[in-house]
């Protein structure tokens, strides 16, 4: 937390987005047994999956084991998670008649399986060590929802009604935003230190239409927030921002399109930075990892307010010798640096 605040620290903090899950073998071994929403809606599990890696590793933050789309499960839009094929919904929302027939409950009334795992996961862990709750961001949660789930054809449903109905796109984004900062506030109020927030499809939109179909939920829940901590993590659209926007949302997760330096040369320090390794830098050899990671280190310098991270989520494929190596030279190396 000392990070979040723009105070020195020992050593560089390191967490990486998926980092309970499926590289894992005992998250593997648990999977065989259990069904994926059965993990993430059954507190003892999901806190047992997020446990597996800071057992493992020491990593410096935990994040709970849940899905974005269970928002969208308690606005009514139930989800599976198909293997081999992704998220498929129950239905999709597209006209005014599928809007009308969303939920008007109170997300929170649905999710307490979230809030419970993260009570339960605050004592578990060791005070030093961040616990972290998440949501999707509003524009990509609408995406799965007018898609219906993955889209094979460019998110064009999204795109036409966008387009075609702009007052109805307005209707399904605030009522997700609505339920987003409703459902990051539990997170904060029931022991997530943060949260983070991931508009993982950010960066399929151009600028311009960033601007006007994302953008504004995105500071809405900056504003409604206050003090947060809110991570924001547009996907593909960080190197958009403004200075303005920068220091509005105070703590900016970034992929690997730019370098740290860039970000800081661009939007100065006074806020918080995380990312931006390469995932696909995990599957290659220990000695690619911890050059790879020292260029990141090195990239943003030795300065407080970096938070190190993926420029994504881990891939499936990686090796769990080669997260442990990570972990390694991010500590290792920032740690020569205050010494």
């Amino acid at each position: 937390m000392d990070t979040l605040a723009l105070r020195p620290t020992p050593r560089r903090p390191i967490w990486v987005m998926r980092q309970a899950g499926r590289y894992l073998p005992e998250y593997r071994a648990l999977r065989k047994r259990h069904a994926f929403k059965e993990m993430v809606e059954t507190p003892a599990l999901a806190v047992e999956v997020t446990l597996q890696p800071m057992r493992r590793y020491g990593l410096d933050a935990a994040i709970i084991f849940s899905d974005i789309l269970v928002l969208l499960a308690a606005l009514g839009v139930s989800y599976e998670i198909v293997e081999d094929k992704g998220p498929v919904l129950a239905r999709s929302i597209r006209t005014a008649e599928d809007f009308e027939s969303l939920s008007h409950e109170p997300v929170t009334d649905s999710l307490g399986y979230v809030y419970e795992t993260l009570s339960i996961l605050r004592k578990e862990l060791p005070p030093e060590v961040a616990l972290l709750g998440f949501a999707g961001a509003p524009w990509t949660l609408a995406s799965y929802a007018i898609e219906g789930g993955n889209s094979k054809g460019g998110f064009s449903a999204i795109r036409v009604l966008l387009d075609s109905d702009p007052a109805l796109f307005g209707k399904i984004m605030d009522r997700i935003t609505d339920g987003v900062i409703d459902h990051l506030q539990a997170q904060l109020a029931n022991g997530a230190d943060a949260v983070q927030l991931f508009d993982s499809w950010a960066g399929m939109l151009n600028e311009a239409d960033f601007r006007r179909a994302a953008l504004p939920y995105l500071k809405r829940i900056a504003v409604e927030l206050e003090p947060g901590p809110v991570i924001f993590f547009p996907k593909g659209a960080s190197q958009w921002l403004t200075k303005e926007e920068v220091d509005q949302f105070k703590i900016l997760g970034v992929d690997g399109s730019q370098s740290l330096g860039f970000y800081r040369e661009k939007f100065g320090q006074d806020f918080v930075l995380q990312g931006n390794l390469d995932p696909a830098i995990l599957i290659t050899d220990m000695q690619t990892i911890r050059t790879e990671a020292r260029a990141v280190l090195d990239s943003h310098g030795s300065q407080p307010g970096h938070i190190f991270n993926l420029g994504h989520g881990i891939t499936p494929d990686v090796p769990p010798d080669h997260m442990k190596a990570l972990v390694a030279a991010v500590h290792e190396h920032t740690f020569k640096e205050t010494t």
